[in-house]
Protein backbone atom coordinates (compact mmCIF):
# COMPACT_ATOMS: atom_id res chain seq x y z
CA UNK A 1 0.00 0.00 0.00
CA UNK A 2 2.32 2.75 -1.33
CA UNK A 3 5.68 2.86 -2.52
CA UNK A 4 8.75 0.90 -1.46
CA UNK A 5 11.93 1.81 -3.33
CA UNK A 6 15.62 0.84 -2.83
CA UNK A 7 16.31 -0.80 0.63
CA UNK A 8 13.06 -0.87 1.65
CA UNK A 9 11.98 -3.22 -0.96
CA UNK A 10 13.81 -6.07 0.95
CA UNK A 11 10.97 -5.27 4.11
CA UNK A 12 8.55 -7.25 2.32
CA UNK A 13 10.23 -10.38 2.15
CA UNK A 14 9.78 -10.06 5.85
CA UNK A 15 6.27 -10.46 5.48
CA UNK A 16 3.73 -13.05 5.58
CA UNK A 17 1.39 -11.34 3.31
CA UNK A 18 1.95 -8.30 1.11
CA UNK A 19 -1.02 -6.16 -0.53
CA UNK A 20 -1.12 -4.29 -3.24
CA UNK A 21 -3.22 -1.43 -4.73
CA UNK A 22 -3.33 -1.31 -8.02
CA UNK A 23 -1.75 2.42 -9.38
CA UNK A 24 -0.01 2.99 -6.41
CA UNK A 25 1.78 0.45 -4.67
CA UNK A 26 5.53 -0.09 -6.20
CA UNK A 27 8.47 -2.48 -4.91
CA UNK A 28 11.45 -2.00 -6.56
CA UNK A 29 15.46 -1.12 -6.21
CA UNK A 30 15.28 1.16 -8.78
CA UNK A 31 12.36 3.71 -10.40
CA UNK A 32 11.97 3.71 -14.05
CA UNK A 33 14.51 6.33 -14.88
CA UNK A 34 17.10 4.27 -13.21
CA UNK A 35 15.91 1.43 -15.68
CA UNK A 36 16.28 3.85 -18.35
CA UNK A 37 19.66 4.90 -17.95
CA UNK A 38 20.84 1.10 -17.58
CA UNK A 39 19.23 -0.42 -20.08
CA UNK A 40 17.53 2.04 -22.68
CA UNK A 41 14.22 0.27 -21.94
CA UNK A 42 11.26 2.48 -21.26
CA UNK A 43 8.81 1.24 -18.53
CA UNK A 44 6.90 3.07 -16.03
CA UNK A 45 6.36 2.19 -12.41
CA UNK A 46 3.04 -0.37 -12.91
CA UNK A 47 5.30 -2.25 -15.43
CA UNK A 48 8.55 -2.42 -13.59
CA UNK A 49 7.47 -2.77 -10.14
CA UNK A 50 3.28 -2.30 -10.00
CA UNK A 51 1.13 -4.46 -8.18
CA UNK A 52 -0.14 -6.79 -11.35
CA UNK A 53 4.10 -7.57 -12.04
CA UNK A 54 3.77 -8.69 -8.42
CA UNK A 55 0.93 -10.74 -8.31
CA UNK A 56 0.97 -12.07 -11.54
CA UNK A 57 4.76 -11.79 -12.63
CA UNK A 58 6.84 -12.47 -10.14
CA UNK A 59 4.68 -13.81 -7.35
CA UNK A 60 6.12 -11.05 -4.59
CA UNK A 61 3.13 -10.28 -3.62
CA UNK A 62 0.05 -12.05 -2.62
CA UNK A 63 -2.98 -9.92 -3.14
CA UNK A 64 -3.92 -6.81 -5.06
CA UNK A 65 -7.54 -4.64 -4.94
CA UNK A 66 -8.10 -1.46 -6.67
CA UNK A 67 -8.00 0.68 -3.04
CA UNK A 68 -6.72 1.19 0.54
CA UNK A 69 -9.84 1.06 1.34
CA UNK A 70 -10.82 -1.94 -0.02
CA UNK A 71 -8.00 -3.70 1.77
CA UNK A 72 -9.19 -2.13 4.81
CA UNK A 73 -12.58 -2.88 4.79
CA UNK A 74 -11.87 -6.52 4.15
CA UNK A 75 -9.51 -7.17 7.40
Amino acid sequence: MGPCLAAGAYLPALSDVILMVEGTSFMGFGDPDLAKKITGEILDTEELGGARAHTEVSAVAHYVTESDEAFLGSA
